[in-house]
């Protein structure tokens, strides 16, 4: 592979995660670059993707990306009692398989995939 222009590579990332609903993951856009004959499949490249999209994003011309193995963790909290009801009430759901003599589960092997197997909230199941 010949010398890289980074700077068209990053274009073609934004336009990678552009071409998604749901935020992505690095190395998701990586990967699609790799297939595309764009970037090679190496520990470099993706370091060097990592660090130009990170500093593209902090001057706000890249997307934000998915980032699921880091999270902060705080206590779920409300402004009141009705603000929390009303949560609540959203967030309720009772188990339709109670009773059932069998249940469908989905196994996902990467975290990444599950934000687009299942949306929180609704029924709806969905896959590209």
């Amino acid at each position: 592979m010949s010398r890289l222009d980074w700077a068209d590579v990053v274009d073609q990332a934004r336009s990678i995660v552009a071409s998604y609903a749901e935020r992505v993951t690095l190395r998701q856009c990586f990967y699609r670059l790799v297939a595309a004959g764009t970037v090679p499949n190496t520990a470099s490249a993706y370091k060097r993707l990592s660090a130009l999209t990170a500093a593209a994003r902090r001057a706000g011309t890249f997307p934000d990306l998915a980032d699921h193995g880091r999270q902060i963790a705080r206590p779920l909290s409300f402004d009141g009692v009705d603000d929390a009801a009303a949560w609540l009430r959203r967030a309720y759901r009772r188990d339709r398989t109670a009773g059932q003599p069998s249940a469908i589960y989905l196994g996902v092997e990467k975290d990444a995939r599950s934000s687009r197997n299942w949306r929180l909230g609704t029924t709806s199941w969905g896959c590209r």
